[in-house]
């Protein structure tokens, strides 16, 4: 499945998924910095994903997304600073 917009391009074929740029872009947002690469790769194949949006809940809809079917099973151990101790390179030697 693939979207355009805007000189954008939404894919889920993973041959198309640069997982440099991926990483780059992570590695620095507040939702994941400081993740390794390692773990960008190693999230490929999961039958189930779950995501936490602060104000994008309508463009995560747009690709699949929905609400939670059944909330009330879900728990949550939240560490924010999860990678904040990894002093992993980068692949890219950043």
């Amino acid at each position: 499945m693939e979207w355009r917009r805007d000189g954008f391009t939404l894919t889920t074929e993973r041959a198309r998924v640069d997982l440099d740029v991926v990483h780059r872009h992570l590695v620095d947002s507040y939702w994941a910095k400081g993740i390794p690469f390692e773990v960008v790769p190693d999230v490929q194949g999961l039958r189930r994903w779950s995501l936490l949006t602060r104000d994008a809940h309508s463009l995560y809809a747009r690709v699949g997304f929905t609400l939670l079917a059944r909330p009330e099973r879900w728990m949550e151990r939240w560490t924010p600073d999860a990678y904040a101790g990894s002093q992993a390179e980068t692949k890219s030697g950043r």
